[in-house]
């Protein structure tokens, strides 16, 4: 758990860490607060570790690389809310822990912490014990969801959660260093794209009087005039 300016937002500097769980594999769950002289994640043993499994991976992953913990290429990763992503068939976006336990029929989360939070108060005022216990579920529960979700997916789906857990990386590691931006070159291929639009959109307009397809960006408008089957719309499909 972070502190709360911004949402815990890792890019915000005056935001730290002030607790994590974690569990190594069948080992007891472990939990580390800010005070204690072995908190870093830096101590633990990183490069043993096969898979990183987690919920909002991206969140955790940032703060790991503001700890100088970064991922390989060998480290997979598996991220049960983009796991939840695939088995809804790509409806259920930035689903919540909660929600997916509730959809296993697991317990939920103890919301003590949560409420806390609602009312103003920040992570480091949070009693220790209280965060122990909040932060432990997590670990815990995301294990479980894990082990389940694997049971639902096919092959093709677990591979799939891997790849995207994969992009995950490639993604944080691209947000928290940033990408060369070649602003010339944008703005001239930016400049070549309208132009090409403007010629597609006036040779549309030659088979589409304006008053037939009202909008080629409307969604609706396309809908009625692709149901209609008009002679024009046989004609645009022969050209």
């Amino acid at each position: 758990e972070t502190t709360t300016k911004n949402k815990g937002h890792p890019f915000t500097p005056s935001n730290r860490m002030v607790s994590y769980s974690y569990v190594l594999g069948d080992k007891d769950v472990e939990f580390k607060y800010h005070t204690d002289p072995d908190f870093a994640p830096t101590l633990l043993p990183w490069e043993d570790i096969t898979e990183y499994v987690g919920f909002n991976c991206k969140f955790d992953l940032h703060w790991l690389n503001k700890h100088k913990v970064t991922l390989s290429p060998k480290q997979k990763v598996w991220d049960c809310m983009l796991a939840e992503f695939i088995l809804s068939g790509q409806t259920a976006r930035f689903i919540s822990l909660n929600e997916t336990l509730e959809s296993y029929g697991l317990p939920l989360k103890h919301d003590e912490v949560a409420a806390m939070w609602k009312v103003g108060i920040d992570t480091p005022d949070i009693p220790r014990n209280i965060l122990e216990v909040y932060g432990n579920y997590d670990v815990t529960s995301v294990k479980q969801v894990q082990e389940i979700q694997q049971s639902c997916m096919s092959d093709a789906q677990i591979t799939l959660c891997y790849l995207m857990g994969e992009d995950l990386k490639t993604l944080q590691h691209a947000e928290y260093h940033g990408i060369k931006w070649n602003e010339a070159k944008a703005t001239e291929l930016t400049t070549s794209l309208e132009a090409a639009l403007v010629e597609i959109n006036s040779s549309l307009s030659h088979y589409l009087p304006e008053i037939l397809y009202g909008s080629f960006n409307s969604a609706r408008h396309l809908q009625i005039w692709g149901e209609k089957g008009t002679g024009v719309h046989q004609k645009l499909l022969a050209h």
